[in-house]
């Protein structure tokens, strides 16, 4: 048993090393493109021709909004065939009947509590007694 405990506790502790080192090389790589990202800054600040085309590409007009228009719900059922008849439901006769099946779908598949928590901590008490 204790050979099975030094295995699991080495392969959790190889496992917790790799996590490091991946996030040691993200970490990497993010500070390598902060650090060209200072050097660009650095360079805009020092070099006004490299200032003045960040400038413009940030002075560009906004390009005007694409308005798309969401059909509301009432629209959306003249649209579509909405059969009478579940293809399931072939027996059912009427809607209602259709409803009642549907609401015997989904029921909780175990029993429910009969009583509250509440009710439960006062037996224990009174049991307790």
């Amino acid at each position: 048993m204790k050979m099975k405990e030094e295995t699991d506790e080495r392969r959790s502790v190889l496992d917790w090393l790799v996590l490091n080192l991946y996030n040691a090389v993200n970490q990497l790589k993010l500070h390598a493109e902060e650090l060209e990202m200072l050097k660009y800054k650095e360079g805009l600040e020092n070099d006004k021709k490299l200032q003045e085309e960040y400038e413009q590409q940030n002075n560009r007009p906004i390009p005007p909004m694409k308005v798309v228009k969401i059909p509301k719900p009432e629209d959306l059922q003249n649209q579509f065939f909405l059969p009478t008849h579940h293809p399931k439901c072939l027996h059912c006769s009427s809607e209602n009947e259709r409803k009642e099946l549907i609401s015997k779908v989904w029921q909780p598949n175990s029993n429910q509590p009969t009583m509250t928590l509440d009710e439960v901590a006062d037996m224990e008490m009174e049991n307790l007694r």
